[in-house]
């Protein structure tokens, strides 16, 4: 199967040069906004780089690494007249693909996409303020409201509408995990409760309250397409995080 896969692919992107030997079809469209992202392979030790046109959802670029070499590799692939038309790349936090394309390129705008943008918030000012707040309250002499924030890193990292499914899938019974009779493990349904944890502990903790808000304010910003709207809800938030 893999080599009849192999056989179509070649077909589809690949052409015979002077040599005999394959070479990759330049991009058939001319894209202005490129995604960058990296994964893991499934091993899970190596990294893989995909570079799409975001307009279309087409693949252009795919590598076995994660290095900005994978971002020259693509430029000279496609092209100094062909990443001139190019505007704007989107990518996560990851300085080796930002500093990459604008060595090459200093007029594309870079854009960090809102996953990672929450993402960030989440693990480095959520994260932070829950330990923080749990270790002053155990100083403090306060067991029970300390005990109360421990293991609630993902309930206050989780949007709404992902606490709200879950307890529907707890409501409904949903099962999770399927028994395995040889490995003894036990089926699992999805356990509710939650969204009323998550509501207790920003109704005890005024911080956590004002930093959830803000962070609300912050996802709520990349639903709009006009720019000076977006600025206004990202102040907004950024002015509640220093009041805080």
């Amino acid at each position: 199967m893999k080599k009849i896969d192999w056989a179509r692919l070649s077909g589809l992107y690949t052409e015979e040069d002077g040599d005999k030997e394959r070479k990759l079809h330049k991009p058939e469209r001319q894209a202005r906004y490129l995604g960058a992202d990296k994964f893991k392979l499934h091993n899970c030790r190596r990294w893989a780089t995909v570079i799409i046109d975001l307009k279309m959802g087409h693949v252009l670029w795919l590598a076995c690494s994660k290095k900005k070499q994978v971002v020259y590799d693509l430029c000279d692939f496609v092209g100094e007249e062909w990443m001139s038309k190019v505007e704007t790349i989107a990518c996560d936090m990851n300085a080796d693909f930002e500093r990459a394309f604008l060595k090459r390129y200093p007029r594309l705008d870079v854009v960090y996409d809102c996953f990672h943008i929450v993402k960030n918030f989440n693990e480095k000012v959520i994260c932070k303020v829950r330990k923080d707040k749990q270790a002053r309250l155990k100083d403090e002499g306060d067991a029970n409201a300390a005990h109360a924030l421990k293991h609630s890193t993902y309930i206050l990292m989780s949007c709404a509408d992902t606490s709200k499914r879950k307890e529907r899938d707890a409501r409904a019974g949903k099962v999770v995990l399927r028994g395995n009779a040889l490995s003894g493990k036990q089926e699992a349904t999805q356990k509710g409760g939650s969204r009323q944890r998550y509501k207790d502990l920003i109704a005890q903790n005024e911080l956590l309250a004002a930093y959830d808000i803000a962070g609300e304010m912050l996802s709520r910003a990349y639903g709009y397409r006009q720019e000076k709207r977006m600025r206004v809800v990202t102040s907004d938030a950024c002015e509640g995080l220093v009041a805080a």
